[in-house]
């Protein structure tokens, strides 16, 4: 079974957690048909929690939209694999989706994906690995995508 836990740290928006743990699902599904036992943690905060985050842990000043925090082989307590953490910024994804003129749902689903993506060992932040960048961004298109279209 997979299991989606969500921590809502911010008071600025009421978030669909049931349309949120489908999308992870569904990324889950169609990464790997036979996914099960997987654990995976998803933070909403605010500018504020995520600039000391990408600070601490990944060298960078100033906030972001999405953090990903890979486990690598941890399990819980009943052999659950927990994939990770996704931190997302409502504050950043706010702005975001008014810059690119789609709404704030749909911004945050561009997160999740994306940080997903970065759970399941993609990247596209490399230099060297250009294929890789195109695979990340092809991937996370035709999955929102997909998601787009089951939920209609």
């Amino acid at each position: 079974m997979i299991e989606v836990i969500i921590k809502d740290l911010q008071k600025k928006f009421e978030l669909d957690r049931k349309s949120t743990k489908e999308l992870i699902n569904n990324i889950l599904i169609s990464e790997n048909p036979e996914a099960d036992d997987i654990e995976v943690s998803l933070v909403f905060t605010d500018d504020s929690h995520i600039e000391k985050l990408n600070k601490q842990y990944l060298g960078r000043e100033g906030p972001t939209d999405v953090i990903s925090f890979y486990l690598d082989d941890e399990r819980t307590p009943d052999g659950k694999l927990i994939l990770g953490d996704i931190v997302i910024s409502v504050d950043t994804a706010e702005r975001q989706a008014q810059e690119q003129g789609h709404s704030f749902p749909e911004e945050l689903e561009t997160l999740i994906v994306h940080g997903m993506l970065h759970l399941l060992g993609y990247d596209h932040e490399k230099k060297e690995t250009f294929d890789e960048s195109e695979i990340f961004w092809s991937k996370q298109n035709s999955l929102l995508k997909a998601f787009k279209t089951r939920e209609r």
